[in-house]
């Protein structure tokens, strides 16, 4: 997880390349101040850091030169010192006619083919990957950038152009086969210590990167009157849903951007239902917003920090061949020897069924059968909206939710227990599936251990298995003064103002029959 400088664009209401140190400066530090106390541990510096592209030096008007360090890598210690792990944009597969690269070597490009006319812009040279004095340069680049400068995040982008080569110099030689040594190459340059993120032309670097970015640039803005090239969220959405199941057993999915900015109208629920899909699928978290702006609306990042860190597995799209926009996901959860199911229910509005008819904006009622997740629906189960904070008890073997228009629905999804048992906490949407450790029932006590933020309020919930809370105790933790703790509708919860990175809770219920 972490942020992206890029923003969306400066055309979208981002920075673009419009960046600079004391712009980047002032980022990290309100990116070590909000995101590194909840698990985000990246901070990367997208493009506009760089001379020109092929050259691949420092601007030095933009990041000048400290303590004898050219700026970038200067920048990646400053990273390094906030307790983050700084990651850098580079393109390598163009490079501009105007670079000083290009005049140096005329004989170093390839043509570009008829169908990649369309692709490749006409100021822009490709390098020829088949020629080893290319890949060696490639090679120095790469080591320059990780092992001189110290970046140990490397976004890869418009590498795709180098399949649009032809004429290569050995005609032996496809321009895929070219593209994957070049990325190989590039692999082994970097280390397995160096997270390789590459974007588009997937299978072509399934074998070598670490994650790719599955769909096109996202943006800030819902989509439903945009063309699949201007993207938005539910373009974005319907790639991700298609292309779920690459994650973990390939590579890290990036799904793009997450994004709440005004300057598009986007709703609170909107911005919600897509930091919810991308929860879901488990793949890299990356914000659109700059750091500062996030700093200044608290209620933006309140939708971040119960997804981090990443629970690193994906959930899988139930109706992926019934509905153009999937509305029902299900990952299955688990935590030291308990599992559970966090259900996500979704209303995108315009929806289509496949080889069907179009449904409009009205409210929706969403049902699932319990068997469809693979449960025992004659047994009794806990639904717990994770977003909302409330509860209810399924008892007949299904899920019947009513949604509004461009909203979500998470529901932590827990046969009813025997004995106390944690079932969420606000620390993080997953239900405990990361945050909670070493939970324990005995003597009439649960009792677990999990990972806060100093200064933050949390509210931890179990299932209180008939049993009646009698006393609570949040170990290093200070009660609040009001609402400290209570039960309800067979649940018991505990709110605290958390005093380290790691709580310690209790809570004492009445013995087993009264």
């Amino acid at each position: 997880s972490g942020g992206n400088s890029w923003g969306g664009g400066g055309g979208s209401g981002g920075l673009g390349t419009n960046i600079d140190e004391a712009l980047i400066l002032a980022n990290l530090d309100a990116a070590a101040t909000d995101f590194l106390p909840w698990g985000m541990k990246y901070f990367m510096i997208d493009d506009g850091w760089e001379d020109n592209i092929g050259d691949w030096n420092t601007a030095k008007q933009r990041f000048p030169d400290h303590d004898g360090l050219e700026g970038m890598a200067w920048v990646a210690k400053q990273i390094e010192s906030k307790g983050m792990i700084p990651g850098i944009w580079v393109a390598p597969f163009e490079v501009v006619k105007t670079s000083a690269l290009a005049k140096a070597h005329p004989d170093w490009w390839a043509d570009v083919s008829v169908f990649g006319a369309a692709f490749v812009p006409k100021d822009v040279f490709l390098p020829d990957l088949s020629n080893p004095e290319v890949v060696d340069w490639i090679a120095g680049l790469f080591h320059k950038l990780t092992k001189e400068w110290g970046y140990r995040w490397i976004k890869m982008d418009f590498s795709y152009y180098a399949l649009f080569a032809t004429n290569l110099q050995d005609p032996d030689v496809t321009p895929s086969q070219a593209y994957h040594a070049a990325l190989q190459r590039i692999r082994d340059v970097i280390g397995p210590e160096t997270f390789f993120l590459t974007i588009a032309a997937t299978g072509l670097s399934y074998d070598v990167a670490d994650g790719n970015r599955i769909t096109l640039d996202n943006e800030p803005w819902w989509g439903d009157d945009k063309t699949i090239f201007e993207a938005g969220f539910k373009p974005t959405y319907a790639t991700v849903a298609r292309r779920y199941y690459l994650n973990h057993n390939l590579w890290i999915n990036h799904p793009d951007l997450l994004f709440w900015r005004d300057k598009y109208d986007l709703t609170t629920a909107e911005t919600r239902a897509w930091t919810t899909a991308v929860a879901l699928t488990g793949g890299i978290v990356k914000l659109g917003e700059t750091y500062t702006d996030l700093h200044a609306h608290p209620e933006w990042r309140a939708q971040v920090e119960p997804i981090l860190p990443v629970y690193p597995r994906s959930g899988r799209p139930l109706d992926l061949f019934d509905h153009e926009f999937p509305e029902v996901w299900d990952l299955h959860a688990e935590r030291d020897g308990r599992a559970w199911h966090v259900l996500g229910l979704f209303h995108w509005g315009r929806n289509r069924d496949i080889g069907g008819s179009w449904h409009d904006e009205a409210t929706r009622t969403v049902t699932v059968d319990l068997a469809d997740l693979g449960l025992d629906a004659t047994k009794r189960f806990l639904a717990f909206d994770a977003w909302q904070r409330t509860w209810t008890w399924v008892d007949e073997g299904k899920i019947v939710e009513t949604l509004d228009s461009h909203s979500t629905r998470v529901l932590i999804v827990r046969e009813e227990p025997t004995a106390p048992a944690i079932v969420f906490t606000t620390r993080h949407l997953m239900g405990g599936a990361v945050e909670v450790h070493d939970e324990a029932f005995a003597s009439d006590t649960l009792k677990a251990t999990i990972d806060t933020v100093p200064g933050r309020v949390f509210t931890v919930f179990a299932a209180n298995a008939g049993r009646e809370l009698l006393q609570v105790d949040a170990g290093s933790g200070a009660l609040a003064d009001t609402g400290a703790s209570g039960q309800g509708d067979g649940v018991a919860w505990l709110t605290f103002t958390a005093k380290a990175a790691a709580t310690t809770v209790t809570m004492a219920f009445e013995p087993a029959g009264g």
